[in-house]
């Protein structure tokens, strides 16, 4: 009844709440702004964003151009429309000229594409070639010059490809990533090496304000935030609360393989599988390269992994994550501070990035927030929620399998035969709750 009052206000204050579109494979010219700072290109639907993705890939930098995503995006993945990377990452040394050393003949993007705290959900990417070194993301490659910000990937999205893949970008040559996010499922297929839950590869750039709730799957070099890590690349300000899993080797809560890089003031919570060499809950290996680690926690309890030996790296209690003094702690004295208390819950209690505090826009955060509570009786994963209205249940095994998922209303009861530790993940009202529960 709450939500009929709201849009009942809204229509009598003559606000227009549009259906969400849905992308339909093909591409067209945006025909607002002329891609200054003050008038930005808009990116108003996925056929705007098609064209980005072609002109970029055909050669076109878009340096200095400014674009800004207008409204949220449903990218068609329920459809079968699969989205290709704007831009392709081509980085080679020829061997019958080894003089030539590296050669890059790869189409970046140069531009700043501000996300404008929309969301682009339900996107499949899809990109796998085999005479490249991969690069696959809603960007497959950018380098210096370049900016994403206020941008996220939303949780109904799959991001898939071979070396180097991340949701936002797949190789990073420079640039910065500042206030995104990534809720969809990023997997690394085949042999390959570098998949991040934001970035694949990162080198010379910066990822700053920046968090990952989805799973992360690959083989080497897989971390929460970038897979890998090297040439100065800086990290700070991050978190991630996603599921890991990985088959091979270099394994990491925020990051799968460091060599020259910096990771400051962040965080990793969570769950990495068992199984992998070189597995920790902040970098799963580190090169005897120059690299900085400074103010970074974990939480042993819902990381799965002991003790991480590594200046720079501190394990704390679930207790002491969500305590003030640990927001403290996090910001490190910087000025302005980046963390902040998860007052609205957005975040199971754990710290949330200033930026995430502010009220989002749109009609969904008219809804009050509903409390959920998961634990376990016996053998059965209970849940309990505030209100009578409809919630999505997965429950997820180490190896990153969903073994059960149901629609319920406010509560539910699930029966549990195996024993073992499980991911229990509850959606409702555009929030989700993740919880790690033992049947014995």
């Amino acid at each position: 009844m709450k939500k009929c009052y709201v849009l009942l206000l809204f229509t009598m204050l003559g606000f227009t709440i549009n259906a969400q579109s849905v992308w339909d494979g093909t591409a067209m010219t945006w025909t607002k702004g002329d891609g200054t700072s003050t008038n930005p290109y808009l990116i108003e639907n996925g056929q705007h964003l098609a064209y980005l993705s072609e002109q970029v890939r055909n050669g076109e930098t878009y340096k200095n151009k400014f674009f800004k995503l207008n409204n949220d995006l449903d990218m068609g993945a329920t459809a079968d429309h699969k989205f290709t990377p704007i831009g392709v990452f081509d980085e080679y040394t020829d061997s019958s000229k080894p003089e030539l050393g590296i050669v890059d003949d790869s189409k970046y993007f140069l531009g700043v594409f501000d996300g404008n705290n929309k969301k682009i959900d339900n996107i499949h990417v899809f990109f796998i070639d085999e005479q490249s070194v991969g690069g696959t993301g809603l960007f497959a490659c950018i380098s210096t010059g370049a900016a994403i910000k206020n941008l996220g990937i939303g949780e109904n999205s799959i991001i898939e490809g071979g070396d180097g893949t991340g949701s936002l970008v797949g190789n990073m040559k420079g640039g910065i990533i500042e206030n995104c996010y990534n809720e969809g499922l990023v997997t690394g297929i085949g042999g390959s090496f570098g998949t991040g839950g934001l970035i694949g590869v990162g080198e010379y750039g910066k990822i700053t304000n920046c968090y990952n709730t989805g799973m992360v799957k690959g083989v080497s070099d897989v971390g929460g935030i970038v897979g890998y890590v090297d040439k100065n690349f800086t990290i700070d300000n991050c978190y991630n609360c996603g599921m890991i899993n990985a088959s091979g080797l270099f394994v990491g809560g925020l990051v799968g393989l460091m060599y020259a890089g910096t990771i400051t003031n962040s965080y990793n919570i969570g769950m990495i599988s068992d199984g992998p060499l070189f597995v920790n809950a902040i970098v799963g290996a580190t090169d005897m390269d120059p690299f900085v680690i400074k103010n970074c926690y974990y939480s042993k309890e819902l990381t799965n992994i002991g003790e991480e030996i590594t200046n720079g790296i501190s394990e704390k209690s679930v207790e002491e994550m969500k305590a003030a003094s640990f927001i403290t702690l996090l910001n490190g004295g910087q000025n302005p501070i980046a963390w902040t208390a998860d007052t609205r819950n957005i975040n199971g209690g754990f710290p949330i990035l200033v930026w995430q505090s502010s009220p989002v826009t749109g009609i969904q955060n008219a809804s009050e927030k509903t409390d959920c509570n998961i634990y376990v009786v016996d053998k059965s994963i209970v849940v309990e929620c505030s209100e009578n209205v409809p919630c999505q249940m997965n429950v997820i095994n180490l190896n990153g399998k969903i073994i059960n998922s149901q629609t319920f209303l406010k509560n539910n009861s699930l029966n549990i035969t195996d024993s073992g530790i499980y991911i229990v993940t509850v959606n409702i009202n555009s929030q989700q709750y993740t919880s790690k529960v033992v049947i014995k």
